[in-house]
């Protein structure tokens, strides 16, 4: 059943990404990754739902400048959240190098956000020498008997598109790439089924498409069509190859910008110009996305219901999801699965059966873990004998 109708308020702007084995979601100050652990059993990590959004600070409203601090914190909580879902699978972390501990001993700051400064600091080098360097050293082969400045920018922007679908084609075959691209459809599809009104059930989510006019690949592919517009200007001959890519690097935050806001002030129109203009990164997107199975939906389901207020929490949670909310259940820890509660008269009816879905809050199982082990009193007998715990103390 649709809730549209019903609403005559404007829907919170909930966006998200994929992350390892599961999906983050994002609505304001409020942040939520659910990840799939196995079978219908679903692990959540919260942050800021308890805090109101910040008043932005004028730097992050302005036309043209929000575009750049908008994208520098998604690419911030992007690498966050992609480190917490590994260490929510319990997957080995790769151990800061000596130059992340160096630079963390000589400014004082906390190693992780040094080695998470130095990963972002590494991916964009890695999509400059990728997207910037190689393409103009190839136009500057292909392209040396071309006298006009924009035919030869605009050779280099295709050839810029080219390695970019190359690339994304290419990794696209792996097989953890696969599905890491099926929760990016899970997310999608829930995105598009919440902003149509439908319930959250698996079985609404799955009819939506896995594409959205928002996505961060629709955001890149308008930076490749932007580019070849804005470095046009900059002209061609008599440039050595080093400083055409000096000009394009200090001019990707202005590509970056415009790019930002052609894609936010598209996204909820749907004229046959913007759908002409939306057209090459919708395509991009059947390549960065792909069907999910109904547990990667669920995944998606259980994290933007997270970061829902209550009220429309209570509108888009179907029955199999009611305990998602705090207000609906205990708790479940890996080793209380079972761990529910019935609704009590305040929230509803109750509960009649264990819910289908199991959720287990990743942060207060780790606590639960981490309790000290109570020792027996020095009268009261040992459940090991001597031998043992000899062997025990050599370990």
């Amino acid at each position: 059943m649709k809730n549209k109708a019903d609403d005559k308020t404007k829907l919170p702007s909930i966006g998200g990404q994929a992350v390892m084995e599961g999906v983050m979601m994002r609505n304001g100050a409020a942040t939520a990754i659910a990840i799939r652990k196995s079978e219908k059993v679903y692990s959540i990590k919260k942050y800021g739902l308890d805090k109101k959004a910040k008043e932005k600070p004028w730097y992050k409203k302005w036309i043209f400048i929000r575009g750049v601090t908008n994208f520098i914190d998604i690419m911030k909580l992007g690498v966050t959240s992609l480190n917490d879902s590994v260490q929510m699978l319990g997957l080995e972390e790769e151990e800061p190098g000596k130059f992340e501990k160096w630079l963390a001993e000589k400014t004082g700051k906390d190693i992780m956000d040094i080695a998470m400064s130095v990963a972002i600091f590494l991916g964009i080098g890695f999509a400059v020498v990728l997207f910037i360097i190689l393409p103009n050293l190839i136009t500057s082969w292909i392209g040396s008997n071309i006298d006009n400045s924009f035919l030869v920018n605009l050779l280099e922007g295709l050839v810029r598109i080219l390695i970019f679908i190359g690339y994304i084609t290419a990794i696209s075959q792996m097989k953890d790439i696969k599905r890491f691209f099926g929760f990016h459809g899970a997310e999608h599809k829930t995105i598009n089924a919440f902003e149509a009104g439908d319930k959250l059930t698996i079985e609404n989510v799955q009819k939506y498409t896995t594409k959205h006019p928002r996505c961060g690949t629709s955001f890149l592919v308008f930076i490749m069509l932007i580019s070849v517009i804005v470095f046009s200007f900059t002209g061609w001959e008599g440039q050595q190859w080093w400083e055409r890519i000096i000009m394009r690097i200090l001019l990707l935050p202005v590509v970056a910008s415009i790019s930002y806001e052609l894609l936010m002030g598209l996204a909820d129109k749907n004229g046959l110009l913007v759908r002409i203009l939306r057209w090459p990164g919708m395509q991009v997107q059947k390549l960065t996305t792909k069907e999910p199975d109904d547990g990667m939906v669920a995944a998606a389901i259980i994290s933007s219901l997270t970061v829902m207020s209550d009220e429309l929490f209570d509108r888009y949670a179907p029955e199999e999801f009611l305990h998602v909310s705090p207000r609906y259940r205990k708790e479940a820890s890996s080793d209380e699965e079972d761990a529910y509660e019935e609704l009590t008269e305040d929230n509803g009816a109750a509960l009649q059966e264990k819910p289908e879905y199991t959720i287990i809050d990743f942060e207060a199982d780790q606590k639960k873990e981490k309790k000290p082990v109570k020792q027996p009193a020095e009268d009261e007998p040992s459940d090991k004998n001597d031998e043992d715990t000899s062997t025990d103390q050599s370990l």
